[in-house]
Formats: C-alpha cells, sequence, structure tokens
C-alpha cells in the first residue's frame, strides 16, 4: 500500500492554487515559479493521528511540487500541503552566498564523520568536486485553522559527489543535526554510532516506513508532525533522486537517525520482522 496517489485537478482549481502558493511562498520569498511543471498529489496523513490526544479530523491532504529558481538564477523546491483546515509550505533552495559557504564549510571539516565520510566514498571510483559546493537552505511554516503557527529553517551544506562524469549524489551536514550522510538514489550513507560506515534504503512511499518514522520521530501532536515529516512523505515518496528532489535531499539528512531504525520496515527488506511495531 502507498500513502499517495496523483491528484487531478482542473484548469480552475490549477488557477486557485497556483494565486495560493504564489501569495503565500514564492511572491515572499522572490521565487520565480515554473508552474507549467506543478506536480499535485493526495496524501493520505492518517498515520499522524496514532498516539496523538488531538487528531486530524480529515486526514486526505492535497500537496503540490513546483520548482523555482532563486535571485541566483539556482534551483530550489517548494512543497505547498493543505490538510485538515491547515496549509504548510517547505520551501529548499540552493545557493552560493560566499559567507554562508564559509561559515558552514568550516562546520563540515570541522565534523569527524564528514571528514570518514569523504575519505570512505572518495575509495570507492567517486569524487567530490568541492569547486562546486552549495548550501540548501530550507525554510518549513504551517498555520492551522484557528491561526497557530509553527515554523522551522535549516541550511545544509553539500558537495556533488560524481562517478566518472556523471553527477551520482552529494555529501551533506546540517547545521542542526551536524549527522553528515551520502545521498546516492535511494540509499542513505552515514556513520552509525558504533563508529561503522552504514548504507540504508529509504521506503518513503510504504505504509510500514512512514509509520514507524512518525513513531521515531517522537512528535507530541498531528501539527507538530506535520512540520516535521508531513512534506518529506510526499517530497520522497515522488523522489527518484534527491538530486532533483531537494526538499527530500533536506528531509533524508535531518531524519537519517530515525531511518536506521526503520531500515527493516521498507519493500524487500532483508528482515522485515525486525520492522519495529
Amino acid at each position: 500500500m502507498t500513502i499517495i496517489k496523483p491528484l487531478s485537478l482542473n484548469a480552475l482549481e490549477k488557477q486557485s492554487f497556483k494565486e495560493k502558493i504564489q501569495e503565500k511562498v514564492t511572491s515572499q520569498f522572490n521565487l520565480a515559479a515554473d508552474f507549467g511543471k506543478l506536480q499535485a498529489n493526495e496524501i493520505d496523513y492518517s498515520l499522524l493521528n496514532e498516539g496523538k490526544v488531538a487528531k486530524m479530523k480529515s486526514t486526505i491532504g492535497k500537496q503540490f511540487t513546483i520548482p523555482v529558481k532563486t535571485h541566483e538564477g539556482l534551483d530550489g523546491e517548494v512543497h505547498y500541503t493543505e490538510v485538515n483546515g491547515s496549509y504548510l509550505y517547505n520551501v529548499a533552495t540552493k545557493t552560493t552566498d560566499d559567507k554562508l559557504l564559509a561559515d558552514l564549510r568550516k562546520l563540515a571539516n570541522s565534523n569527524e564523520e564528514f571528514t570518514k565520510l569523504s575519505k570512505h566514498i572518495t575509495k570507492d571510483s567517486y569524487t567530490l568536486n568541492n569547486d562546486e559546493e552549495y548550501v540548501i537552505q530550507n525554510t518549513k511554516y504551517l498555520e492551522d485553522k484557528e491561526g497557530n503557527v509553527l515554523s522551522d529553517s535549516l541550511s545544509m551544506f553539500s558537495i556533488p559527489l560524481y562517478q566518472k562524469e556523471n553527477l551520482v549524489g552529494m555529501l551533506s551536514i546540517d547545521e542542526s543535526n551536524m549527522k553528515p550522510v551520502i545521498l546516492i538514489g535511494n540509499e542513505r550513507i552515514f556513520v552509525h554510532e558504533n563508529g561503522e560506515i552504514v548504507t540504508i534504503q529509504a521506503g518513503s512511499c510504504s505504509l510500514s516506513w512512514a509509520a514507524c518514522m512518525n513513531k521515531q520521530l517522537g512528535c507530541s501532536t498531528w501539527n507538530s508532525c506535520l512540520i516535521i515529516y508531513g512534506s518529506c512523505l510526499g517530497a520522497c515518496c515522488t523522489c527518484l533522486n534527491p538530486l532533483s528532489c531537494i526538499v527530500c535531499a533536506v528531509c533524508a539528512v535531518a531524519v537519517v537517525g530515525a531511518a536506521w531504525t526503520c531500515r527493516m520496515c521498507v519493500p524487500g527488506a532483508a528482515r522485515p520482522k525486525e520492522c519495529p511495531k
């Protein structure tokens, strides 16, 4: 089973959501949006009600993905979600701002796990291109029907990863969790707490994976879960490679600890009985 399915909109509905997204998001962040590439999905958020005192009355949400360009001409992505009378946006954009890069580069180079992963991946015929390093800036904002607001933001230092001439992934570390991760396709490579370098597969479309992640992230209310992980469900379920899905890349780095616990909940897992219930 899956938590997501394509959503068909007529011309009036598309125009209505376009105007909402322009007003609430793209104009606020000075982003050029390509609404011709808008993707719409219906997402079942019922798993976010599990174990919560205050539950969502309506758990079926609409989520929209729009590619954008920043004032630097760099790529970005907007996810806009409406569910249970509230709206959530997740904006992830690239920047090569000199000061921001210098600060986060210093943070990355002082992290032992970042250095360990750098050395590990370059032994396997991969190359990290430091000349193309960038920062992903991520902002999340949720407002419910009562006007209550939750927000969060972070910056993530990233170095593109090549195999021969092909761009295949990235090595990233965010300023909040300080947990570096290599992203290659659906793989997440990081240093386990025991010091070993491990690789897991993500399974964002799987109900068992999503339910496990919901429990492991430990949010106490549906709206706190929604801002932590809600946009990630749709962003990563529809993403084959985080290189082209910037919101998913941020999610993958931010929740990698929980992903390790849920590694046996993905389809095709070696030991599915070990999936936490």
